[in-house]
């Protein structure tokens, strides 16, 4: 028998709610920001233009203010689609696929070093009108695979050994490949977001001493062998001697500071006039604090509190009857508190720059995609564990008796 899903619980339309507040918050903020900036560039190049006589004042063109918030509706809407398809799909279904699946995303890892660097950087795949940050999937697959490991050992069909080794395999051939591009900021965060997981499963101490093992020598190699220890991690600790790598960090200071309470007011923040770099994506939140004030920080904060909150209740709902869902609901609401958690650290200077985008906030495709897919996937968690009907034979049935964690088993 076919098996119906019922309409989100109130849950499910807090997440609802939060993404449409932020969503909308960021479409503002991305045509106040990219409105002006365009005007001023633009003239600034017309003025250019015309003393040098490379043009007439006849034949000025008209600035296209819309660009920026016209691609961000394009955005939008294929994430839109995209979370829609997730509210449906049944991620347990996928589970025997685990290995095809990480196969499939290591390809996408690797197929961006066939592409020429941009800012430096191997993270994009182009696709016409946009560019593909495969990292962006990466973490929410990295939370099924999470889930999909840790719910086989709670349940006893894998040893610790054999689920902690697959998982500890995948996990750090993806950091690894991430590392490479090299994108330190969602490195940083993937290993935030495993951590908070494993530390929910509870993990005993030896396979946490023999991950360290292991993964020791590659975090010591990402902070210290690299451009990032001289580019990065220097400059935050001593801004002094680092002057040139202090301005970013400071005009987002400045820009956060200057705004108050309530803000100069949208449209009206000077820093994005060129002043402060990546003002419509990285550094959003800054042009927020300055044109919202504080105020405008503080719906950022309640938007994901309440994002974690329902991640949570959801998460519990299934502690008892299926421990994968149970993993995937709480490590998908942890991705996104966590990512903007580390992207308002940057913003305040509290950590140093890493290049992490504000979900649902910042500009961007792939961001938005992968925000809106974690968000489906919530609220399609959610109406499925809201009071099912199951038939007699639907296999998750048998799920639905209480399951020990690995912990609970070890200490019996």
């Amino acid at each position: 028998m076919k098996l119906s899903l019922p309409s989100p619980t109130r849950y499910g339309y807090l997440i609802i709610g939060a993404v449409t507040c932020l969503t909308v918050l960021g479409l503002v903020m991305i045509y106040s920001v990219t409105g002006v900036r365009i005007i001023t560039y633009h003239y600034k190049d017309l003025l250019f233009s015309l003393k040098s006589g490379a043009m007439r004042s006849s034949s000025m063109p008209v600035p296209d203010t819309m660009r920026y918030l016209r691609h961000q509706f394009v955005y939008l809407a294929g994430a839109l689609l995209g979370g829609l398809v997730m509210t449906r799909i049944d991620l347990a279904r996928l589970r025997p696929f685990v290995r095809i699946l990480f196969i499939f995303m290591t390809m996408l890892l690797l197929a961006v070093f066939a592409f020429p660097a941009i800012k430096g950087a191997h993270r994009w795949i182009p696709a016409g009108f946009m560019n593909i940050q495969p990292t962006e999937l990466l973490k929410p697959f990295l939370v099924f695979v999470s889930a999909h490991y840790l719910a086989k050992v709670e349940e006893g069909e894998y040893s610790g050994p054999r689920g902690y080794g697959s998982l500890g395999i995948m996990a750090v051939l993806s950091v690894i490949l991430v590392l490479a591009q090299p994108d330190l900021g969602n490195t940083i965060l993937v290993v935030f977001l495993m951590t908070a997981m494993l530390m929910v499963h509870g993990i005993s101490f030896k396979y946490v001493g023999i991950l360290g093992l292991i993964s020791g020598p590659i975090v010591l190699w990402a902070f210290l062998g690299t451009w990032r220890f001289n580019k990065r991690i220097l400059p935050y600790l001593f801004p002094e001697r680092f002057l040139r790598a202090w301005d970013q960090p400071k005009r987002s200071l400045e820009a956060l500071g200057s705004g108050g309470l309530s803000g100069m007011g949208l449209g009206s923040g000077p820093y994005k006039m060129g002043y402060l770099a990546e003002a419509h994506t990285d550094y959003i939140a800054s042009m927020i604090g300055q044109e919202l004030g504080f105020l405008g920080i503080m719906l950022i904060l309640i938007a994901f509190g309440v994002i974690l909150y329902a991640s949570v209740r959801i998460a519990l709902r299934w502690r008892q009857r299926d421990r994968f869902r149970f993993h995937m609901a709480l490590g998908l609401g942890l991705l996104l508190t966590l990512q903007a958690i580390v992207n308002l650290s940057v913003v305040t200077y509290l950590i140093p720059s890493k290049g992490l985008t504000l979900p649902f906030v910042s500009y961007g495709g792939s961001s938005l995609l992968s925000s809106f897919l974690v968000a489906g996937a919530l609220v399609g968690l959610d109406s499925s564990g809201h009071e099912k009907e199951y038939s007699v034979d639907n296999p998750i049935r048998s799920q639905t008796k209480p399951i020990q964690t690995h912990h609970q088993q070890v200490t019996q």
